[in-house]
Order: structure tokens, then C-alpha cells, then sequence
């Protein structure tokens, strides 16, 4: 059965046709009585790529196509990533730019594998940046990778997928900055012996439809969850009707996890362009031929693992693949390990490696194979200084 995380970036819904509920009804159709629906659509900006992952019991390629209101050329895509045992899981990625032909269109998406069909909530996409600066938040959200974690990951493979975001309306005027004090009372004075105090705020939305509630409420309970840049833990959450409507709205009370000049006086965290905090950087090459493929290894990080299938087009019925710190080298993988057969799904490597903590070097890849060409995904795992 194919299925979609209530965290995907843009919502999906399996429309079975049986007997209206939450999650097999559009919000412009959910009628409940005298209660009045609002349209809504999860606005993106003009330009941004939309990070969407489904999950499967097969491993049928997934078509994804995307409606404007005029159907866009289908995306398919192959198994990213797959867990196999007794229940077989295996993770579909795509990657969606709303470039010119989606800009002041409202666009809906169909994801299909085999007979299973899903349908979007409708997004719109338009220039954002005036918005940005007042009404609107960009909410972005990941999960650390399960063996640091004990948070649920709601179905996602955040090994092989950087980040979500979505936007929102809302407001954080109202500051809730908590703060503790322990006071020691002498026969004559009183002593403060202990204090602490953190940032926090209000994040109250506008009207918003049931899903997204329940997304922003599950992105909120992840490892990393940032809003305008900024991460934050959610300390509580309360939802309540907008007005006579089938909208809600949504208050987390939110503290910062760092403040700059309040408790810390360096975030010690790596940023990414965007200046997001990553604990996994991923690097994938899709055409690693027999010319290799050199691979820096961040500062800051260790090798994770290594996943290896061949792609389209790729020509003999097996290759091998070798991994090493030198060119040629193989200490990391060795062709026993690293031969891939065409037929074969990801192949994954768990392979813990540390060269050096405190400086970036190169991981080298090698492939060997006339007219062999590889899909090849490196994890780096960041690496926490107490």
C-alpha cells in the first residue's frame, strides 16, 4: 500500500471513496453540518524545490504528477531507500521546482504505484517576499538519524532526505521567555543560589484546515524543528475552532533551544546555505562511472554509510564498486563487498569512519565495469562537542 507521512511537505490523501473521514476527504469537501469550509491552499514561493517522500510495501516504481490545472510530464522514481524483512518498506523521494509554469497557479499533485492513488491538498504558488516579512512563517523540520533518537519519525527516511518546510499564517508577537529561580532563605537575607532564563514565544496561527494542524503539531515534536531560521522546542500545544468554521487554530508555546547572548555565545551548529542547522549532510552522485568520484568528508563529521545501485544507464549486468582515503583505495569497501548486480535494490554499507574530527579530506570511489554507471548516496553524521 502506498502512503504518505502526515510531515510531507504538501498533504496526500487516499480519496477510497468509502464513507467521508479526515483522511480519505479533501478540506473543501469535509461538509459537517452549518459549519462553513474555508478554502485553503499551503502557499510556496515562485522557485522552491518541494521535498515529497512516500513509502510502499513494493518496490513499483511511483509516478508523480503535478496538475496546473493542466497535467505536468510525470516524475518517476525508483526505491531511494528500502528496509527489508519480514514487512518490507521500501521509501520513494522526489523533488518538485515551482518554477515559471507553476508561478500564480493554484497546483495539485497525483502520486501512483500499481493500482494505489493518491491525491494532494491543492498548494499555490506565487512571490512570497513581501509576505514573508509579516504574516508568513517558513517552518522546516528533520528528524536525527534513528540510532541518537528516540523521537518518532512519523514514517519518514530522514537518512536519505536533508529537510521539509512549509509556510504558514501566523503570528509570534507575544514573548513567553521561562524562567526558573532557586532562593535560599537565611534568618536575616534571602540568596539566589540558582536561575535560568530562555527565549520563548507564542506561535499562533491564522484559520487553517485540520491537516494542517496535525502537521505542524507532529513537525514541532521532531529533533529539529526551526521557524524563520530559528530552532525551538515545543513545550505545549493548543488548538481551538476558527469562528463557525471547520478551520482551526493552532498556539505552541515555543523556547528557543539557543540564544546568542542569553545562554550560549556560539550556536556551534554547521549551517547549510540556507542556514539551517544540519545533523546529517548528504552528498549523491548519479552517474559515478569508472572515472570515480571524489567525495569530501565535512569537517566536523564522520562517514555514516553508503548506499550503491546502478542507475538507468547502466550497461553490464554487474559491477564493484571500491571506497577508500586514497584514490584506488578499498580500506572502507572492498569489491567482495562492493559488487552490484543491476538487478540488485540499494545496497547499504553501515560504515563508521573518522579520519579526523577538526579537518574536511577526501573519500574516494571506484568503479570498475565497461560502461558501468552507479547511483551512489554518502551519509555524514555530525559529531557533537559537549
Amino acid at each position: 500500500m502506498l502512503t504518505s507521512s502526515i510531515l510531507n511537505s504538501v498533504t496526500f490523501k487516499d480519496l477510497d471513496g468509502g464513507l467521508p473521514n479526515r483522511w480519505n476527504t479533501l478540506h473543501e469537501n469535509r461538509k459537517h453540518g452549518a459549519f462553513k469550509i474555508i478554502p485553503y491552499c499551503q502557499q510556496f514561493n515562485k522557485d522552491d524545490v518541494v521535498y515529497l517522500q512516500f513509502t510502499s510495501d513494493s518496490d513499483s516504481d511511483v509516478t508523480l504528477t503535478a496538475y496546473n490545472p493542466d497535467a505536468q510530464t510525470p516524475d518517476v522514481q525508483s526505491v531511494a531507500s528500502s528496509y527489508e524483512g519480514d514487512d518490507n518498506r521500501y521509501f520513494f523521494n522526489f523533488e518538485v521546482t515551482l518554477g515559471a509554469a507553476y508561478y500564480d497557479k493554484k497546483i495539485w499533485f497525483v502520486v501512483t504505484q500499481d493500482t494505489d492513488e493518491l491525491r494532494s491538498e491543492p498548494i499555490y504558488c506565487r512571490d512570497l517576499t513581501a509576505d514573508l516579512t509579516k504574516r508568513l512563517k517558513k517552518i522546516q523540520y528533520y528528524n536525527l538519524d534513528r540510532n541518537v533518537t528516540d523521537l518518532s519519525d512519523y514514517w519518514v527516511d530522514w537518512s536519505v532526505i536533508d529537510e521539509m518546510y512549509f509556510y504558514v499564517e501566523s503570528v509570534n508577537v507575544d514573548p513567553l521567555d521561562p524562567d526558573d529561580v532557586e532562593i535560599l532563605e537565611g534568618s536575616q537575607s534571602k540568596t539566589i543560589i540558582a536561575s535560568s532564563l530562555y527565549a520563548g514565544e507564542e506561535f499562533k496561527t491564522g484559520g487553517i484546515p485540520d491537516y494542517m494542524e496535525m502537521k505542524l503539531k507532529a513537525a514541532s515534536l521532531l529533533d529539529v524543528f526551526l521557524v524563520n531560521g530559528i530552532q525551538y522546542l515545543r513545550e505545549s500545544a493548543n488548538s481551538e475552532r476558527f469562528g463557525q468554521s471547520t478551520s482551526w487554530v493552532l498556539s505552541l508555546n515555543l523556547t528557543e533551544k539557543n540564544t546568542i547572548g542569553l545562554n550560549v555565545d556560539d550556536l556551534g551548529i554547521v549551517l547549510t546555505e540556507e542556514g539551517s542547522e544540519m545533523p546529517i549532510v548528504t552528498k549523491r552522485n548519479v552517474a559515478v562511472t569508472t572515472a570515480g568520484w571524489q567525495v569530501e568528508n565535512p569537517e566536523g563529521y564522520m562517514l555514516h554509510s553508503i548506499w550503491i545501485k546502478h542507475a538507468g544507464t547502466s550497461v553490464p549486468s554487474s559491477a564493484q564498486v571500491k571506497v577508500g582515503t586514497t584514490v584506488g583505495g578499498d580500506e572502507l569497501l572492498d569489491v567482495v563487498q562492493g559488487t552490484i548486480a543491476k538487478t540488485d535494490p540499494w545496497k547499504t554499507f553501515s560504515k563508521h569512519y573518522l579520519k579526523d574530527a577538526d579537518a574536511a579530506y577526501n573519500v574516494y570511489v571506484s568503479v570498475i565495469g565497461t560502461g558501468a554507471v552507479m547511483d551512489i548516496i554518502m551519509n555524514f553524521d555530525t559529531i557533537e562537542t559537549e
